[in-house]
């Protein structure tokens, strides 16, 4: 059946794509309103589709089901029904838990049996919402019109399920590499013997403190993360990451610094749900801080400032982008 087919498919999409996190599988039931003029009772069926997330507004989804379907002549026999589609899928905006979509695309259905197998060509249109628990857990329902090019009649499918929308995956932390033991002795020539040289490779000419160092002159080091999230998220997309362990070389550089996690939100939403984000935006930096880069937590406070400080006018799509932002800073003075 092309449902196995199916699944095959949706393995190979979401194996590269699981590990930047914009997938998210629906696993779920499906109601398949045939139209009258076939003479087919529809049923309610399983259904499991994946999401690709192009951007805020746009993402790509195959979603298939299948189950059985019972013509109104007795005498014709139960029969194997099991539809395919890719989708598009454009998203109108958040609002509060609330995520809007239209949808269309095209696919195939299948009826099937003993000695008779018919396959038509579709195209679907319809529109649906997404429910967010959290920035993983979703419910979702869906309504299409589907329109079979073959025999030019419309049916209706709708759908309810549970969402599940991937992350990235966490690297472990690496250990230290082991300092060598010191040797008696003096063999970089600097005055120091090398059993109290903490420096015993010295260049020649090299002026050295007590410890067989180099003569330690006040320098400053500055760090500053910034992270864009996408609208209603509290994920952090992997296109930070590389700031993010920059933040995490300079704690371990520094450990006796803390810094403090900034997030904010744009206006769109309730200031209570709004400040609810930015603290879970803020904390979702000290997770990956503390549980990927093994930093200390008791280093690290998460601050979520809501919508009391934006940079940016939120009348505009530019204004709240930048708005929905995070923010980590900090300077040392120390000795080289």
């Amino acid at each position: 059946m092309r449902i196995k087919l199916l699944a095959s498919i949706l393995v190979l999409i979401a194996g590269p794509a699981l590990a930047s996190g914009p997938v998210s599988v629906t696993v779920g039931a499906a109601g398949v309103g045939l139209n009258g003029d076939r003479d087919i009772e529809g049923d309610l069926m399983p259904a499991l589709g994946l999401e690709y997330r192009l951007n805020e507004k746009w993402a790509l989804e195959v979603l298939g089901m299948e189950g059985g379907v019972d013509p109104d002549d007795p005498l014709v026999g139960a029969l194997d029904y099991s539809q395919w589609r890719l989708d598009g899928l454009y998203y109108l905006g958040q609002y509060g838990n609330w995520a809007p979509y239209l949808a269309a695309g095209a696919g195939e259905s299948e009826f099937e049996r003993s000695g008779f197998d018919n396959v038509e060509t579709l195209i679907n249109a319809g529109f649906g919402a997404k429910y967010h628990f959290n920035h993983n857990w979703s419910a979702r329902t869906d309504l299409r019109v589907v329109n079979s090019l073959d025999n030019d009649i419309t049916d209706a499918v709708w759908m309810v399920g549970l969402s599940y929308a991937f992350g990235g995956k966490q690297e472990p932390v690496r250990e230290p590499e082991p300092q060598p033991a010191p040797v008696i002795g003096d063999r970089d020539n600097d005055g120091v013997l090398d059993n109290v040289d903490a420096c015993p490779d010295s260049p020649p000419g090299t002026e050295v403190d007590e410890t067989g160092c180099k003569v330690k002159e006040p320098k400053r080091a500055e760090i500053e993360l910034k992270v864009i999230f996408a609208n209603n998220s509290d994920v952090v997309e992997e296109q930070y990451m590389t700031e993010v362990e920059d933040l995490a070389a300079y704690m371990n550089r520094f450990p006796e610094q803390n810094l403090d996690i900034e997030a904010h939100t744009s206006s769109v939403g309730s200031a209570a749900y709004n400040l609810d984000l930015s603290n879970r935006r803020a904390q979702a930096v000290v997770d990956i801080l503390v549980n990927r880069f093994g930093i200390n937590a008791a280093r690290l406070t998460a601050k979520g400032y809501g919508e009391t400080r934006p940079i940016a006018s939120n009348d505009t799509e530019e204004g709240r982008t930048a708005n929905r932002r995070l923010v980590a800073s900090d300077s040392v003075v120390y000795e080289e």
